[in-house]
């Protein structure tokens, strides 16, 4: 019997949830809540102590998203998670 894989480090984020858009958003969707959000947290515009991992992020998340073959491979593992998780659930 083998043990279960580890979780996901805490530190990891959703993409999708970080620019606020939903998982079948289209490319110029999400080209347009990155200039948003990028806009809103910018470390220049917002002196708020957290804007600069925040727009780190954001521009992780825009690097991902706009990409289509980054996007269906974190997309794949958005899915097996979701699969792991169900699987548990189920035991």
């Amino acid at each position: 019997m083998s043990s279960p894989p580890p979780p996901a480090p805490p530190a990891a984020h959703d993409h999708y949830q970080t620019l606020g858009l939903a998982r079948h958003a289209e490319a110029v969707v999400v080209k347009a809540a990155y200039r948003a959000m990028a806009s809103l947290y910018h470390p220049d515009r917002n002196p708020h102590p957290d804007a600069i991992d925040r727009i780190q992020r954001i521009n992780i998340a825009h690097d991902v998203l706009s990409d289509p073959v980054s996007r269906r491979a974190y997309d794949a593992t958005l899915n097996g998670k979701v699969l792991d998780l169900a699987m548990r659930e189920a035991v």
